[in-house]
C-alpha cells in the first residue's frame, strides 16, 4: 500500500472519530440553546427554574439572599438578592410582574448548565429527538 492510501485510511478513520464527536458536541451546543431560548421566552420554563435554582441556594444564603459559598450551585452573587426575593414571592403563591419577569428573562438563560442538570433523562431524550427533527 502506497503511503497515499495509507493517509487517506488514516484521513478516513479519524474524520469519522471526529464526526461522532462532533456530532455529539452539536447536539449538546443544540441542547443548551434550546434550553437558555426556553428560559429567556417560556415563563413557565422561567419561573420553573427559578424556584429550582432557589432551592440549590445553602439555607443561609436563602436566608440572606446573597452568596456565600462559591460552589458553583445556586445563584451567582450579582442575581442572588432579586432572583432569591422572586422565588421566595413565587413559593408564597404570589405572580411576578411584567418587570419582575423581565429580569427573570434575562438572567435565567445564565444557569441553562444547572437548569439541564434537573432534566429527567427522558425529557431530555424528547427534547434530543426534537432537535434532531427540526
Amino acid at each position: 500500500m502506497g503511503c497515499g492510501n495509507f493517509l487517506k485510511k488514516v484521513k478516513k478513520s479519524f474524520d469519522g472519530w471526529v464526526g461522532g464527536w462532533y456530532s455529539i458536541l452539536t447536539m449538546k451546543m443544540k441542547v443548551a440553546e434550546y434550553i437558555k431560548n426556553q428560559l429567556a421566552t417560556n415563563q413557565a420554563w422561567a419561573v420553573k427554574a427559578l424556584v429550582k435554582v432557589y432551592t440549590l441556594q445553602t439555607m443561609d444564603e436563602q436566608i440572606t439572599g446573597q452568596t456565600s459559598n462559591l460552589n458553583g450551585i445556586g445563584f451567582n452573587g450579582i442575581d442572588s438578592k432579586i432572583l432569591s426575593s422572586f422565588a421566595e414571592q413565587v413559593n408564597k403563591g404570589r405572580n411576578l410582574s411584567v418587570k419582575q419577569m423581565a429580569i427573570v428573562f434575562k438572567k435565567m438563560p445564565r444557569y441553562h448548565k444547572q437548569v439541564a442538570s434537573f432534566i429527567p433523562a427522558e425529557k431530555m431524550v424528547e427534547i434530543e429527538k426534537n432537535l434532531t427533527i427540526n
